[in-house]
């Protein structure tokens, strides 16, 4: 089958280039001859821009020093797969997820940083006008580690999906598996556009395009929306948008009252007092009508600035409270 791809006038003959006795070059496996092929037939892969891929000597400097990390990426893989085992025996179970199977910061940073940097050499290649064998060769070794990076970022982050999934039971009709399956596609999703170079925590983005996803399934899932042809689904009436937003504001007011109560166990700075008057009226728990941030600045004697910089204060510390709840074996 291989060799038939390989005959005279294939497509992928391009990237075997011939040697004049007539006999065909090995520059190429076959399988890394088709990737090549794919590569330059397709339009150049996107990748997240950084100002570090433009510096002098980035392509030694990002893969050594401080972006060098080590990770058992193996022997995580091995776990979760005995984990999701275990979860598909008795989905009723999750279990508890060590840090080892996790990123620490500086590995996160470095992994995301290399990911996309190779993706940005592959991309330069792939909009040449002509292709020498050296630059096809050079993008595919590109390609291999952007391919490995990605691999080894989904391995580091799918606690992320199996603490959602466990988070979410019971309150959609969905089985368990498919709401680890909906959260596996959000995180793949969610790898390819982070910034990494903002500072942000890929947990907090990734754990938010999983809400975002569960939120789009269970709208499909729900009796209003089977009225409907799926491609009507684009053409979704205020109510529903309404339905959405209400949803999302609920898992936020959950949350908010399960920290409030102490019914939350984590290692993090807890809110203060001046904090949670801000949340308070930002996002009252009785059901009343939030408070705007001018009117909560008059209600503490505040400007209304000052209020938006202690309402972002106090959601960051949720955030990291959220998350080491979930995140982190205890």
């Amino acid at each position: 089958m291989v060799s038939k791809m390989y005959r005279e006038g294939s497509p992928f003959t391009q990237v075997l280039p011939f040697r004049r006795s007539g006999s065909r070059a090995v520059e190429f496996k076959p399988a890394d001859a088709i990737i090549v092929h794919n590569l330059l037939q397709v339009d150049p892969i996107k990748f997240v821009r950084d100002p570090r891929f433009f510096s002098p000597g980035a392509d030694r400097r990002l893969f050594a020093g401080e972006y060098s990390f080590d990770f058992d990426v193996v022997g995580v893989e091995r776990r979760w797969h005995e984990i999701y085992a275990a979860v598909a025996r008795d989905p009723g179970k999750f279990a508890t997820i060590p840090k080892s199977m996790l990123f620490n910061s500086q590995q996160e940073r470095a992994a995301f940083i290399q990911f996309n940097y190779s993706r940005y050499r592959v991309n330069k290649i792939q909009a040449l006008p002509g292709h020498s064998l050296a630059q096809k060769r050079a993008m595919l070794s590109w390609w291999k580690k952007a391919h490995v990076m990605h691999n080894t970022i989904v391995i580091a982050n799918l606690g992320l999906e199996l603490a959602m999934a466990k988070k979410w039971r019971g309150q959609t009709r969905l089985p368990d598996t498919d709401l680890v399956s909906e959260g596996h596609f959000a995180l793949l999703r969610a790898i390819n556009l982070f910034k990494v170079h903002l500072g942000w925590k890929f947990s907090t983005y990734g754990c938010r395009c999983i809400l975002k996803q569960y939120q789009r399934t269970v709208q499909k899932h729900t009796q209003y929306t089977h009225l409907f042809p799926v491609f009507l689904e684009d053409e979704k009436t205020s109510k529903e948008q309404g339905s959405t937003e209400d949803l999302d504001r609920n898992f936020l007011l959950a949350d908010l009252r399960r920290i409030l109560n102490g019914e939350v166990d984590h290692s993090v700075d807890p809110l203060n007092d001046r904090e949670k008057k801000v949340i308070s009226f930002r996002f009252p728990l009785d059901g009343s009508k939030p408070l705007t941030l001018s009117q909560a600045g008059k209600m503490m004697d505040l400007t209304k600035e000052r209020v938006r910089q202690l309402q972002n204060k106090a959601l960051d510390k949720m955030k990291d409270i959220m998350e080491d709840e979930y995140l982190i074996e205890k």
